[in-house]
């Protein structure tokens, strides 16, 4: 009997993030409340995430807008990016950070887990560190197992690769 498998795992593509910056900077540099400002955003080391400076919390806010839209016009999920760091004042400018998530934390390949196998008995879940693999004998069930995990996890950037 055919075995059908598929990958979970949180990945953001480096070029859609890097089209996401030059579209958010070209923003930035047109806008007219922008203008004469120190409103910016750059990449943070090894592109790991987005530095936002501005004259005001104002500014910073409007640049997180801009990258949440820019985010949903490219159908990307907004939890690839964690807006939750706090603001830094130092020199009339504010800064903030912005960490891409790059991969699923321990606990949220446990309850992903734990979820997966409560509501499908007949499939093989195997632990990659980062990621799972999942393998079953029928496609529908896999296709099942992505449909309820985006409705349960709504809040994980979840990615479903390598489908066989």
């Amino acid at each position: 009997m055919a075995q059908y498998s598929f990958d979970i795992q949180s990945q953001y593509d480096l070029s859609e993030m890097n089209n996401l910056y030059m579209d958010v900077n070209r923003q930035i540099q047109n806008r007219y409340d922008f203008k004469n400002s120190s409103a910016s955003l750059e990449w943070l080391d090894n592109k790991t995430g987005f530095k936002l400076t501005g004259d005001n919390d104002f500014q910073i806010n409007s640049i997180e807008d801009l990258i949440r839209k820019k985010l949903a016009l490219r159908n990307l999920n907004q939890n690839i990016i964690d807006f939750s760091q706090p603001l830094k004042t130092s020199n009339f400018k504010i800064t903030k950070d912005l960490k891409l998530k790059q991969s699923l934390a321990k606990e949220e390949i446990s309850s992903l887990t734990k979820f997966i196998r409560n509501n499908f008995t007949k499939i093989k879940i195997v632990n990659q560190t980062d990621s799972l693999k999942i393998t079953s004998n029928s496609k529908n069930e896999l296709q099942d197992i992505i449909k309820l995990s985006k409705q349960e996890f709504k809040n994980l950037p979840l990615e479903f690769t390598n489908f066989k």
